[in-house]
């Protein structure tokens, strides 16, 4: 059945994921003699084109939902500048570039998303190269947040406590302080990761920079006394 004919221009390559959320089904790029930027979305009556900004123009790309965190994951494809290999979430708002590392730039590689363990799945494409190798992408939850700080008193020396609370159990979590320490944890079941920092000298200050999966990072300031 003929559903409508009016809405995004003719075209080929473009990419297409179904947000069952908002019960649209997200289109973005293509080409129709140019590559195209535009995101439309499809409610199963009318087309409605939803924004001009965000990924470069492109065909080749690969999208999946996102159904615990309610976004539409886009990577990869060529564009006019050739193949590129950044990730991008479109929450049906806004494209919002996400800066976790991964794959290198491709085309015409596959993509879908995993539900029961809330993972989305990259598999293959082509840069000149034929890849066979399978990536996992979690991105953000969203809910991040870096706790300020505490010093806590350890028989007379002082350790800095760092919690980051809201993350996605599993995520690694990278902690550094300004003077070049680093100390990894890991997202619990709780969603919380905490580092420690031993033997801090008394008056010791400065940020407390946390960095994670998909790319973000929060910051504090910390004194001991």
């Amino acid at each position: 059945t003929l559903r409508a004919d009016t809405g995004p221009s003719p075209r080929w390559l473009h990419a297409m994921a179904y947000d069952s959320r908002r019960g649209v089904t997200v289109l973005f790029g293509g080409y129709d003699g140019p590559r195209d930027g535009e995101t439309w979305e499809w409610d199963g009556e009318t087309w409605t084109l939803r924004a001009t900004t965000g990924p470069s123009r492109r065909g080749h790309h690969s999208m999946s939902y996102d159904s615990a965190r309610g976004v539409t994951v886009l990577f990869g494809g060529y564009d006019n500048d050739g193949y590129v290999g950044d990730t991008w979430e479109w929450d049906g708002t806004a494209w919002t570039m996400r800066g976790a590392p991964g794959p290198s730039p491709r085309k015409e590689h596959a993509q879908a998303y995993d539900s029961a363990r809330g993972v989305t799945v990259l598999f293959g494409g082509y840069d000149g190269t034929k890849y066979s190798d399978t990536w996992e992408y979690r991105g953000c939850a969203g809910r991040e947040r870096l706790k300020k700080p505490a010093c806590l008193d350890q028989q007379g020396t002082n350790q800095l406590k760092v919690t980051l609370k809201g993350g996605i159990v599993g995520d690694g979590v990278t902690v550094a302080l300004t003077d070049g320490s680093t100390v990894s944890c890991f997202i619990n079941a709780r969603g919380k990761c905490r580092a420690f920092f031993n033997g801090r000298p008394s008056g010791d200050s400065g940020e407390v920079l946390a960095a994670w999966g998909c790319g973000a990072s929060d910051q504090q300031f910390y004194e001991c006394p």
